[in-house]
C-alpha cells in the first residue's frame, strides 16, 4: 500500500503543534513541559469544559491535521487511536463502584467509551463518514497505520489518523509507566496534494520472532517515547518532516504481532 501524508497535526506537553516540534528537534536543549493542556475551540465551550483531556488530545491535533492538509473536516473517514483508554475516567468509575452507594457521574459515564473522541470530533464538524476507534495497546500505532492505509488504498480517498494517549491514573500504571500525554494526527491520501508531501510505502511481513521497535535517537524525549503508546509514532514524524531536511532513516519497522511486522518506507 502507498499513501500520501498530506496533513500533520502534534502536541505534547513540550510543543504543541509541528513548528515546536521542529524547533525542538532542532534544539540542542528541550524546553521546560508546559502545564496547560489543549483546549481546541473546535468543541463548543460549554461541552469542551467537560470534555476529557483524552478528547481535547485528539481534537486538538485532528484539527491541526485538517487545516494543514487545507481539506473539510466533514467529509473526512477517520481512525481514532488510543492504546490506553482514559484511564482517569476508567479509575474514576471502578473507585464509585467501591462505594455503598454506586453513583456514576452520568458525564463520565458518557465519555468512559472508547469511542468518546470520535463522538465529539464527528459531532462538532458534522461528519457524517465513517469513524473507526481502534486500540492495541502498545500496538496501538501500527495497528492504526494499517487500519488508516488500507481505507485509503480500498476507497481511493483521504483519511485522518488520531492516536492519543493520556498518562494513566497512578494506580493503574503498572502496564506503562507514562507520565506524559502525547497526540499526533495525519491526513493519509491515495495521492499527493503537494509535491513535498511524504510517501509511504507500507507492507506486512511474517517473522520468526517479534521485531523490534525503531531505535529513537532522541534521549530527551525517550521516557515519552517508550512509556506512552501514542508516542511510538515519534520516530515516523520526525522521518517525514520536510523542513527537517532528508529523513535520517528511509525505513521503519514494527511490530503487529508476535510474529508479523508492519514496514513503511518512507520517500520525502
Amino acid at each position: 500500500m502507498k499513501v500520501f501524508v498530506t496533513g500533520l497535526g502534534i502536541w505534547s506537553p513540550w510543543f504543541a503543534n509541528h513548528t515546536e516540534f521542529t524547533a525542538v528537534m532542532q534544539s540542542d536543549q528541550l524546553p521546560e513541559a508546559s502545564s496547560t493542556t489543549p483546549k481546541p475551540e473546535l468543541i463548543p465551550k460549554n461541552e469542551r469544559r467537560r470534555a476529557p483531556l483524552c478528547v481535547r488530545l485528539a481534537v486538538e491535533v485532528a484539527s491541526q491535521a485538517v487545516a494543514d492538509a487545507g481539506l473539510d473536516a466533514s467529509g473526512l473517514a477517520t481512525v481514532f487511536a488510543c492504546g490506553l483508554g482514559d484511564t482517569a475516567i476508567t479509575a474514576n468509575l471502578c473507585r464509585a463502584l467501591c462505594t455503598p452507594e454506586q453513583l456514576i457521574s452520568p458525564t463520565k459515564f458518557h465519555n468512559s467509551v472508547h469511542n468518546a473522541a470520535a463522538g465529539y470530533w464527528t459531532i462538532s464538524t458534522r461528519c457524517m463518514e465513517t469513524a473507526n476507534a481502534v486500540s492495541a495497546f502498545d500496538k496501538t500505532v501500527p495497528v492504526a497505520l494499517l487500519e488508516a492505509a488500507s481505507q485509503v488504498e480500498v476507497e481511493q480517498r483521504p483519511v485522518l489518523l488520531v492516536m492519543y494517549d493520556d498518562a494513566p491514573e497512578p494506580i493503574l500504571r503498572m502496564p506503562f509507566n507514562c507520565d506524559a500525554p502525547f497526540a499526533a494526527a495525519l491526513v493519509l491520501a491515495p495521492e499527493p496534494s503537494q509535491a513535498t508531501n511524504p510517501a509511504l510505502e507500507l507492507h506486512t511481513t511474517h517473522m520468526e520472532a517479534q521485531a523490534g521497535w525503531p531505535t529513537w535517537p532522541e534521549k530527551r524525549l525517550s521516557a515519552l517515547y517508550n512509556n506512552n503508546p501514542a508516542a511510538r509514532v515519534l520516530p515516523l514524524l520526525q522521518a517525514i518532516a520536510p523542513v527537517l531536511g532528508p529523513p535520517d532513516v528511509s525505513e521503519l519497522t514494527m511490530p503487529l504481532s508476535s510474529t508479523v511486522s508492519l514496514s513503511i518506507n518512507i520517500s520525502n
